[in-house]
C-alpha cells in the first residue's frame, strides 16, 4: 500500500489517500488510455475539417453557384412554376366543394327579401 495526497477541489487542502499498487497502476493506465483516445479524436476531427475545407476550396462551389445563377432566368422559372400551379389546380373539385354548402334558392330568397325590405314602393294614382 502506498499513501498519496489528493487535493480537495473546493478548499485546496490535501488529504492522504491509501491506494494499492494495483489500483495506482490501473489509474495510470486508465489516464494514459483516456489521453490517447482524446488525442486520436482531436486528430481525426482536425483531419476531417481539413479535408472538408480542401474539398470545398477545390470545388469552388460559390463561383459555380454564381455562374449558374448568372445564366438562369429567374423570372422565367417563376412564370413556369405559376403556370404549372394554375394548370394543375383542380378548379372543378374546389367549386363543387364550395357549392355543396350553399343553398342557391335560400340565398336568392334572402337577397330578394333584403332588397325588398330596404325598398320603399310608392304608388300614386292620378
Amino acid at each position: 500500500m502506498n499513501t498519496y495526497y489528493t487535493k480537495h477541489p473546493v478548499n485546496d487542502t490535501y488529504s492522504p489517500v491509501t491506494i494499492s499498487s494495483e489500483d495506482a497502476i490501473a489509474i495510470l493506465i486508465q489516464s494514459a488510455v483516456t489521453n490517447a483516445v482524446n488525442k486520436v479524436n482531436t486528430l481525426i476531427i482536425n483531419e476531417v475539417i481539413s479535408r472538408v475545407n480542401d474539398a470545398v476550396s477545390d470545388s469552388n462551389i460559390q463561383e459555380r453557384v454564381k455562374d449558374h445563377l448568372a445564366t438562369t432566368n429567374v423570372g422565367e422559372l417563376v412564370d413556369n412554376a405559376i403556370s404549372n400551379a394554375v394548370r394543375d389546380y383542380d378548379y372543378d373539385d374546389t367549386i363543387e366543394s364550395a357549392l355543396d354548402s350553399v343553398d342557391i334558392d335560400e340565398m336568392v330568397s334572402e337577397r330578394v327579401e333584403e332588397y325588398l325590405s330596404n325598398t320603399s314602393i310608392q304608388v300614386r294614382i292620378n
